[in-house]
């Protein structure tokens, strides 16, 4: 488990967004009051949940997002945290910028690792599954 410590905060540019790949920001605007953080199932590694018996899906997403909240250095930022997945994509806001950077990269390294993921995934309790 490797976060970026918050004495530093995440800058979002072009690198945060080719690094993060295929996890997707959507950035706050005028029109929408929040950032937030996607994945769909197009890029998601359904074999490895389905292999443990779990959905890769927004569900599943959502999941796995609230361990990682729960077992990582946050600080209190897991409160700042809304969830809406839908079935085919995990979607979490919140109008802390840097609470959804830090999600987004922990997920990223999660997404990239497949014996990172089976941990989490074994990690979480049956009555924690969201799918």
């Amino acid at each position: 488990m490797s976060v970026t410590c918050m004495s530093q905060p995440l800058v979002y540019d072009e690198t945060f967004r080719a690094a993060i790949a295929p996890i997707r920001i959507m950035e706050k605007t005028a029109d929408y009051p929040y950032w937030s953080v996607l994945l769909t199932d197009n890029n998601s590694p359904l074999e490895v949940f389905d292999s443990e018996g779990h959905s890769g899906g927004g569900n599943g997403w959502t999941s796995i997002a609230r361990h990682v909240l729960a077992e990582s250095a946050f600080d209190g930022m897991a409160e700042e945290m809304r969830f809406d997945p839908e079935a085919g994509m995990f979607v979490a806001y919140s109008d802390n910028k840097q609470a959804v950077l830090l999600l987004a990269q922990r997920l990223k390294e999660v997404h990239s690792d497949e014996d990172e993921l089976r941990r989490i995934i074994r990690a979480i309790p049956e009555a924690e599954w969201s799918d």
